[in-house]
């Protein structure tokens, strides 16, 4: 061949290299768009796939950055981030949803990919190449041969032992544990139909020691357990220690209850204890020595200490309710009800106090004063009952409050039918508050005669007064007359 020859065969040879390229329009020098591009074009001219968060388009046309969102169907879209609610695979650490089948990428149902390291991705799943076991795997190996940390309750292991599901169990330690049932092992209050362990002090879950909680409806939950109320009824008497001084007070514990439990009608002890009475016409002796920190108030006078050791035994049973009964006489009630409740607000028995009416003789215009003495004695212990006595309904005037209780004792009357009659009147004329009977007066002026003479007449007596004022308080009124009728109650160890 020529040399004319040689120069045709070497152009004809640069030209076949010049017309071979990449399909990249880029590289083609033909401008990237819809014509060459199926994703989207790059601020450098190439063709993207336009699926990626920073580069996301299509057809050709620029690609956007998908700042705060996500690259979908090729459209940037912000909103909810990736995760189980829309992704069918993982979630990359930019919060792109992708098919969680590469092993660098490897998960599904919206979890952060993983990467598998040495392992492989099967079924959105990172699994060991090598057989999982104590040789390279801490915790267990599960059903895939994957590697678990063995912490789960659903796969809980160690040593690259084979997974266990500990069920309704606990895994603590790499260990299934069993959760103990509540029970009395382990609870001390009650355990209710899901097997929680509660209180045991609610009216709806009542329970001790681990027994199945009650619900105690209208009763009530007192150390573990459903009791009905205590009545309403209360009844037993009032007392001066003054004039009864050789009592001790363990007998006026039981003369007290004995009165209670010897009613038919079921009722709670109460007594109604004087503890400052008329010393003369103007002044009112206090049975008990001045209290620390109390002045001394004009018509107010002590003496020894008889009230205390009654109240000290009452305090210890428990069980008896215990209104303070005054005498004011010429002393302000106010000064008075300062006295009383320094001395004796302190004992939890103590739930009244009572200013004797008739004897309320230096305070003006008492009816007025109601309302602030029951707000002095709230002031000093919440929910004390002001108890006023006397035998004519108009002596209070017209103020009512639920705090206030109403207590009857007239006196002389021929019989108990008369009595119950007055009684009644009594009760209606104050509804719906609570009133009081005092009873046990004679017709006689000596009043040592007992109306009531046996444990039928007593029980009979307490019937018919709780049927006129279920939730009231019957009241002996004068003290004396109960030892007289000692033979009439019934032996027990409180006597």
């Amino acid at each position: 061949m020529n040399e004319q020859g040689k120069f045709i065969l070497l152009l004809i040879f640069l030209i076949s290299l010049a017309t071979v390229g990449c399909d990249d329009p880029k590289s083609k020098g033909v401008a990237c768009g819809p014509d060459n591009c199926d994703g989207c074009c790059d601020g450098d001219g190439g063709c993207r796939p336009g699926s990626e968060r920073a580069f996301c388009g299509i057809a050709g046309e620029s690609c956007s950055i998908c700042i705060g969102g996500r690259c979908e169907a090729y459209e940037c879209v912000v909103g909810d981030p990736c995760g189980p609610d829309n992704c069918d695979g993982c979630c990359d650490a930019s919060g792109d949803c992708l098919t969680g089948t590469e092993p660098a990428l490897c998960g599904s149902a919206g979890e952060a990919c993983e990467d598998c390291l040495d392992g492989a991705c099967e079924a959105n799943t990172c699994v060991n190449e090598t057989t999982c076991g104590p040789d390279n795997c801490d915790g267990c190996c599960n059903a895939s041969g994957g590697c678990r940390p063995g912490t789960e309750p659903a796969f809980c292991g160690s040593a690259g032992e084979a997974c266990e599901d500990c069920l309704d169990g606990v895994c603590e330690g790499n260990t299934c544990v069993a959760v103990q049932t509540c029970g009395p092992g382990n609870c001390a209050g009650c355990c209710d139909a899901g097997g929680t362990c509660l209180g045991g002090a609610a009216v709806n879950a009542c329970g001790s020691g681990g027994n199945t909680c009650l619900a105690c409806g209208d009763q009530l939950c007192e150390d573990g357990g459903c009791v009905d109320p205590p009545p309403e009824l209360r009844i037993g008497l009032w007392l001066s220690p003054w004039r009864l001084a050789d009592r001790t007070p363990a007998q006026w514990v039981a003369a007290i209850k004995g009165l209670s439990y010897a009613s038919s009608v079921p009722s709670r002890p109460v007594v109604v204890i004087a503890i400052c009475g008329a010393a003369t016409q103007t002044t009112t002796r206090c049975f008990f020595p001045q209290p620390a920190g109390v002045p001394s108030y004009a018509n107010v006078t002590y003496s020894t200490d008889r009230v205390t050791p009654i109240l000290n035994a009452i305090e210890a049973d428990g069980t008896i309710e215990v209104i303070l009964d005054v005498e004011p006489m010429n002393a302000l009630v106010s000064n008075v009800m300062h006295v009383a409740m320094t001395a004796f607000g302190g004992y939890s028995c103590v739930k009244g106090f009572s200013p004797d009416w008739e004897w309320v003789t230096g305070d003006t215009n008492k009816i007025s004063k109601l309302p602030t003495w029951n707000a002095e004695l709230q002031n000093y212990k919440a929910g004390m009952e002001l108890h006023l006595i006397n035998w004519v309904t108009s002596a209070f005037g017209t103020w009512r409050d639920d705090a206030l209780s109403y207590g009857y004792d007239g006196q002389s009357f021929t019989g108990l039918t008369q009595q119950l009659w007055y009684f009644d009147n009594w009760t209606s004329a104050f509804f719906p508050n609570r009133t009081a009977w005092y009873w046990a007066y004679a017709a006689d002026s000596s009043w040592t005669r007992p109306l009531v003479q046996n444990a039928a007449q007593l029980r009979d007596l307490q019937d018919q007064y709780s049927a006129i004022d279920p939730a009231g308080m019957i009241l002996m009124a004068t003290e004396t007359l109960y030892f007289e009728i000692d033979a009439m109650l019934p032996t027990s160890p409180m006597w």
